[in-house]
């Protein structure tokens, strides 16, 4: 099985939650607006939607395989498989899609800002 459509799938309910619900609460959370130029905005719409794109990927890729394997620094490594430790591996592919709708919530906020800003 392909994972692009499962990616494009989970970016699109990303989308669809952080314009209808989630997005609301994000923009309540930025600053007043300030005089910012608009290619600062076009860049943080970007790198938030990107990061909800990449999440929404690690979380598809992390289906198919069957296995969540990270390393960090600051996290040390974390490891589940779905055969192993089904618990730990959901609760992960759940993290990683909650951090995908933060993402994406917060790069509609900022879009949203931007348009605001704009007129």
């Amino acid at each position: 099985m392909n994972i692009f459509p499962m990616t494009l799938l989970g970016f699109a309910c990303f989308m669809v939650i952080s314009v209808l619900f989630s997005g609301h609460w994000a923009y309540s959370t930025l600053r007043p607006k300030q005089s910012q130029s608009r290619p600062l905005f076009a860049l943080a719409v970007l790198l938030f939607l990107g990061m909800a794109l990449w999440l929404s990927y690690e979380a598809a890729a992390a289906v198919e395989s069957g296995s969540v394997d990270f390393q960090s620094r600051r996290v040390g490594h974390i490891f589940a498989s779905r055969a192993f430790d089904p618990a730990a591996f959901w609760l992960l592919i759940i993290a990683e899609y909650g951090a995908g709708l933060l993402f994406a919530s917060y790069g509609v906020a900022i879009f949203r800002r931007w348009r605001a800003h704009e007129s």
